[in-house]
């Protein structure tokens, strides 16, 4: 399959033939893990929700390694797999909610940070390594990679270092931790239509380097498909760390078109 994809064959032939594979993995896994049986496996051992973020991240890797070292091809369907499993676990949350499987608040508090890190986890690092092999301009991955880095030093659980220190000292870590925990959800964040969007251009990023990586005879787009995301990247910051009234409004009636929850 990577000869065929090497091969002179025109590129609007190649393309469906890279991506076929992942939308139909895609498709079966939208409608087979419906909510009940989402539930259902986030009773088994190493599966809950914030388990299924991490396994999506090693996934990631072990599928860029491969499409690196090994298949392009293989590759990149254990991206898109790892892509989709970030998608669930806040699906996965949801549905047990909805059918009254409790978790712990440090579970839930965890969770509403560890996403959003994994992404961060996924996309600097690839960066780099896209801007090595020459398929993404230096410059691009510097202004990439700020709004990204400064975002999660705004978040938690860096937020939350100053009021664990903040208790008397006889309060033990684990005591502080639960309150904390517990303060954050009662306004816990949700996902936003700017965080969704610069998310799905981080993905098509993603998918922009494969025609330079495989050689095929297209202009390169890579690096105006990551530009793309720097202003997302700002406002995203700008919506958390300020009361902007417009900005707020705006999120509001978009958020619910992009809640992991509603895609199905």
């Amino acid at each position: 399959m990577d000869e065929l994809l090497r091969s002179s064959m025109g590129w609007e032939l190649k393309l469906p033939i890279l991506l076929a594979p992942g939308v139909v993995i895609g498709i079966f896994m939208l409608f087979f893990f419906n909510k009940r049986r989402l539930a259902r496996l986030s009773q088994v051992p190493l599966c809950g929700p914030n388990w299924l973020t991490l396994w999506s991240l090693l996934f990631y890797w072990i599928g860029m390694a491969v499409f690196l070292t090994v298949s392009p091809y293989f590759g990149l369907q254990l991206v898109v797999v790892s892509c989709l499993m970030d998608v669930f676990d806040g699906k996965m949350s949801v549905a047990m909610a909805e059918l009254g499987i409790i978790r712990t608040a440090i579970d839930r508090w965890i969770g509403k940070w560890l996403d959003p890190l994994v992404d961060k986890l996924r996309v600097v690092p690839t960066l780099v390594i896209f801007c090595v092999l020459g398929g993404i301009s230096h410059w691009v991955v510097l202004f990439v990679a700020l709004p990204e880095l400064i975002g999660t030093f705004c978040r938690e659980p860096f937020t939350t270092i100053p009021a664990l220190r903040g208790y008397p000292s006889v309060i033990t870590f684990k005591a502080r931790l639960r309150a904390e925990a517990l303060k954050s959800l009662e306004n816990e964040s949700k996902a936003t239509v700017i965080g969704k969007m610069k998310t799905l251009f981080q993905d098509l990023g993603l998918i922009a380097f494969v025609p330079f990586y495989l050689h095929w005879n297209v202009q390169p787009i890579a690096d105006y498909v990551f530009l793309a995301t720097v202003p997302l990247g700002v406002l995203s910051i700008v919506s958390r760390k300020l009361n902007v009234a417009w900005l707020k409004r705006l999120l509001s009636r978009a958020d619910p078109y992009f809640k992991h929850q509603d895609i199905l």
